[in-house]
């Protein structure tokens, strides 16, 4: 009776796994957007509050330059010396810091605390007096005051505020847990009979993580050291601190709480709804399109206090660089005399002046007229002003500059200001008369200033047979070099972290100040410090290609990895005494595994000495 019935498959009953599972999964992913979203609307109230008082706020205003959205900014970065709460205190270190977000670079102007500088309505005395005097004069004006006397020093417009004190720094780096430094040499004092009194320090040379503590004392170290090394060890701190904010700033619920943080130790007049876009912009630029550069000048007395007198002409340069970088200029389309519009106007007061300098310029191939004068007759030099999201306008501005002289300065203009001009000349009364034609720059050949020996073999032996790393050891070293300190360590953790190994060399200075550089080979991994190479230096006779870092023009390291370790040769910390590229090049191309590290057949053998004075007291 069944023959011609139809027979069918009854699925089971379904169970809860797979619809627990999809709603778990939409429940998860609304809570974690609704957790973001909590965060950083959470953050939105954070970043309307600062640090600055009202009425610090209200004096700064005053003297800042407003900017607009999108446009390159200029932040002074201060750091104080107050360490509580009602205490004023002195500006401690400078920067001023641009962040030109059309041309995607930050550079960084240190000036030292000690430069003998023109304080407006005060007269001639240090610079980080500024501070001081401002707050003497007014509750709150020490900001204000101290725009004032950097901008007139640069000729640059200030369009924000940026403050920490020591103790919002220390706060600042501990709750970050810490920050990776390349300590150059061994920082030490204590203070005893006949030591003078000083801040102690007690930090010894190598790639480390430094605490709160730690990280000030570094920054501020000055007893046998100059000011200029000084504003170069906090450059060189802010660009790793960027390097670690950078990977809390990446993550939807860390970044909430590290904006707190940040907002919570320190003070700006930026903003609040540009806040998180200057501070992304900060971390986000890579390290190479970063330039660092410090205001420097002989040092000498002024009454009993021992200060340091700018070079002007130098100054300008370094204005002109920190306005335009080296890497920036190299990648400018070059813009021919005839091609570039420029007025003219008269800000020294004597008659006709804008209509010579724009016949002198005309001369020289340019389209130049004459535009009248200027809003006033206060113009002591001549500045050429230039609109910063034009590429054409700085690339001009950058050619005309040196043909007004050193002490004429590059000002970044709104674009209204400079009109259907490509650049605008603002005559200064130190115009002469006449215009300069700067000399083509001559490029001097690069030679290697390095010895060949096998003196370091035996260390890097003992350095191998302790930590076990497989290590190579330099047959090449820069000449007059004496190695002062081999520092065998871990890195971080004492008994688990990474091996590593610093040598810490020693050069003959002109100057009472040492100068140091140094090799470090570690066994650590993804070393934050090499994130962000330039290039792949290619020749020579190396065994691996290093990669190579700079700061504009100046090489600061090589590095490259072999059998697992990683190598790297730091330069000397002061630019303008810095190694020849080709002589670091030469150094790490030289490394050798300790059993082939023998010199070639003819070559002489130098001796160098190995010492075993570390401290520096």
């Amino acid at each position: 009776m069944h023959r011609d019935a139809s027979y069918y498959r009854v699925g089971g009953r379904r169970g809860w796994g797979r619809p627990v599972a999809f709603w778990l999964t939409w429940l998860v992913l609304a809570l974690g957007a609704s957790l973001a979203y909590g965060a950083w609307a959470f953050v939105d109230e954070v970043v309307q509050g600062s640090n600055l008082s009202d009425q610090r706020t209200r004096q700064i205003a005053k003297v800042v330059a407003p900017v607009d959205r999108g446009e390159p900014m200029n932040v002074l970065l201060v750091g104080t010396d107050s360490r509580s709460k009602g205490d004023n205190g002195r500006s401690d270190s400078m920067i001023l810091v641009r962040l030109d977000t059309h041309q995607k670079f930050i550079s960084m102007l240190s000036f030292p605390r000690d430069s003998w500088v023109d304080i407006p309505g005060h007269g001639f005395d240090k610079l980080n007096a500024a501070y001081y005097v401002g707050e003497q004069q007014s509750p709150g004006g020490g900001p204000a005051l101290l725009i004032k006397t950097i901008s007139q020093l640069t000729g640059q417009k200030i369009n924000a505020y940026a403050t920490v004190d020591f103790k919002g720094f220390v706060n600042i780096v501990n709750e970050l847990g810490g920050v990776y430094i390349d300590v150059d040499h061994y920082y030490f004092h204590k203070n005893g009979t006949g030591t003078g009194t000083y801040e102690e320090i007690d930090i010894p040379p190598g790639y480390q993580k430094l605490n709160g503590d730690d990280a000030l004392d570094f920054v501020r170290y000055r007893h046998l050291d100059s000011d200029f090394a000084r504003a170069t060890r906090q450059q060189m701190f802010l660009s790793q601190l960027k390097r670690q904010v950078k990977d809390d700033l990446g993550s939807t619920l860390r970044a909430p709480l590290l904006v707190k943080m940040l907002m919570k130790n320190s003070g700006t007049t930026i903003s609040a709804d540009r806040r998180l876009d200057v501070l992304r912009f900060a971390v986000e630029t890579p390290d190479s399109r970063v330039y660092r550069i410090t205001a420097k000048g002989p040092t000498g007395f002024e009454g009993d206090q021992s200060v340091v007198h700018l070079n002007t002409a130098d100054l300008a340069k370094k204005v002109q660089d920190w306005l335009q970088p080296p890497f920036v200029r190299t990648t400018q389309k070059a813009v021919t005399p005839a091609s570039v519009r420029v007025r003219v106007l008269n800000g020294s007061g004597r008659a006709l002046v804008a209509d010579d300098v724009a016949a002198a310029l005309r001369a020289q191939g340019y389209k130049a007229e004459a535009g009248g004068n200027a809003k006033d007759f206060s113009h002591a030099e001549t500045q050429v002003l230039f609109n910063g999201a034009s590429g054409k306008s700085v690339s001009a501005a950058s050619g005309l500059q040196p043909r007004f002289g050193p002490y004429t300065t590059m000002t970044a203009a709104k674009p209204a200001e400079i009109g259907s001009a490509d650049v605008v000349v603002v005559v200064g009364a130190n115009w002469t008369g006449g215009l300069i034609t700067p000399p083509k720059p001559k490029k001097a050949k690069d030679v290697p200033d390095v010895v060949s020996t096998t003196a370091l073999v035996g260390k890097f032996r003992e350095a191998a047979r302790k930590t076990g790393m497989p290590l190579m050891a330099p047959t090449r070293v820069v000449r007059q070099s004496r190695v002062v300190d081999v520092h065998t360590y871990r890195i971080g953790d004492k008994n688990k972290g990474p091996w590593a190994v610093r040598v810490v060399f020693e050069l003959p200075s002109n100057t009472y100040y040492p100068r140091f550089w140094g090799i470090e080979a570690t066994a650590m991994r993804d070393v934050p410090l090499l994130a962000d190479p330039v290039g792949t230096w290619k020749k020579g006779d190396g065994l691996v290609k290093p990669q190579t870092y700079y700061n504009g023009k100046v090489l600061v390291r090589d590095a490259f990895t072999y059998r697992g370790v990683t190598y790297w040769v730091t330069n000397v910390m002061d630019d303008d005494t810095a190694l020849s590229s080709a002589t670091v090049h030469s150094v790490a191309q030289s490394f050798r595994p300790l059993r082939r590290a023998k010199l070639p057949k003819g070559t002489v053998d130098t001796a160098i000495t190995i010492g075993d004075d570390p401290m520096t007291p």
